[in-house]
């Protein structure tokens, strides 16, 4: 599969150089797109001769111009696809922090002075390409975890870190528990909407951190980089053996079969952070998982639509294969928590 390109180029309507890809037949910023896709059907009228500026640090547009500009520029009405309403949940009130984060869902963006903000944040909010708890577009979440993933792989090939599934001593899983216990988090306190975390939800993240970061990662490099091989020891674990024996032929086995590029690999280790569900978590950590789940499975459906030359049942399949992981992912954690038990070591 093709990869997202690092030089897409300014929005061909606004000459916005942010949070550009490919949108209905032309290169453009994520708002001119949104506001070609809710344009359909509307009618507008220019009272400056049709002759203004579409320029991205200007704070208010000209909506007539600013389509005439979309439809210069090439947007294709035919590209148009309908687009699934952004549903938010309402949870009962629990905590002031839930109490705002469902407010935030249901509201309207405004500025820092309370009042509603100008053109772009309307657009964004309208947006459903746009996480309003976030603050963030599906892409750019999807673009955060792809650079934790390039960050590890490139750490993991310049042999900083021992793969997990090349050890064979609990004393090797110690040091590298130790060793990943920073990073992790590091990693979970700036992931987007932490923030909004009570302490017992973040800790319960981490935790869900470590083991991505410690056994996740490994399958993917065990898959990547083929030399490397385990130190040979003669007082082998069997109970560690056999764990990861058993991640092995388990999630490996189907990670190794679909093939994951590194865009679908951020993908599906943002669900296994937010989707474990093992510990009992708030009302607000619901909410924010939820946001992370729309946020990386509607970015990867932007890549397959726009990247490669998969047609919607394929996709539908495809992202259907990496979320049924998960069950795998969940029972391998479980595995973990009774391996940790047994041999004495805190999770």
């Amino acid at each position: 599969m093709g990869l997202i390109s690092k030089n897409r180029g300014p929005c061909q309507v606004c000459h916005n150089t942010e949070t550009t890809r490919r949108h209905f037949g032309i290169i453009s910023c994520t708002a001119c797109a949104a506001f070609f896709r809710r344009s359909i059907g509307m009618q507008y009228l220019c009272t400056a001769e049709n002759r203004c500026t579409i320029s991205f640090d200007r704070k208010f547009f000209c909506r007539a111009c600013r389509y005439a500009s979309c439809l210069k520029a090439g947007m294709k009405l035919e590209l148009i696809r309908k687009q699934k309403n952004n549903i938010y949940l309402r949870f009962p009130d629990a905590a002031s922090n839930q109490q705002n984060l469902v407010r935030d869902s249901m509201s309207p963006a405004t500025s820092e002075g309370g009042q509603s903000s100008s053109s772009k944040t309307d657009e964004e909010s309208d947006d459903p390409e746009y996480s309003k708890i976030l603050k963030m577009y599906h892409d750019d979440l999807l673009q955060y975890y792809v650079k934790e993933v390039k960050k590890m792989m490139a750490e993991k090939r310049r042999g900083c870190e021992k793969n997990t599934l090349q050890i064979k001593t609990i004393s090797d899983l110690m040091l590298i528990t130790a060793r990943q216990s920073g990073p992790s988090m590091e990693e979970c306190l700036r992931c987007p909407g932490v923030d909004m975390l009570e302490k017992e939800d973040v800790e319960a993240l981490l935790r869900y951190y470590r083991f991505s970061n410690i056994w996740v990662d490994s399958v993917l490099i065990d898959s990547v980089l083929e030399s490397a091989k385990g130190d040979s020891h003669t007082d082998t674990d069997d109970r560690l053996s056999r764990f990861i024996q058993e991640v092995k032929s388990t999630l490996g086995s189907s990670l190794a079969h679909l093939n994951l590029n590194i865009y679908e690999f951020a993908a599906f280790k943002a669900l296994c952070i937010w989707k474990l569900r093992f510990y009992e978590t708030s009302f607000a950590q619901k909410i924010i998982a939820h946001e992370h789940y729309e946020g990386v499975t509607g970015a990867l459906r932007n890549y397959y639509e726009n990247c490669t030359e998969l047609a919607d049942m394929e996709i539908a399949i495809r992202i259907g294969d990496i979320t049924l992981q998960i069950v795998t992912v969940q029972n391998t954690y479980h595995e973990m928590v009774r391996l940790y038990y047994q041999i004495g070591m805190p999770l």
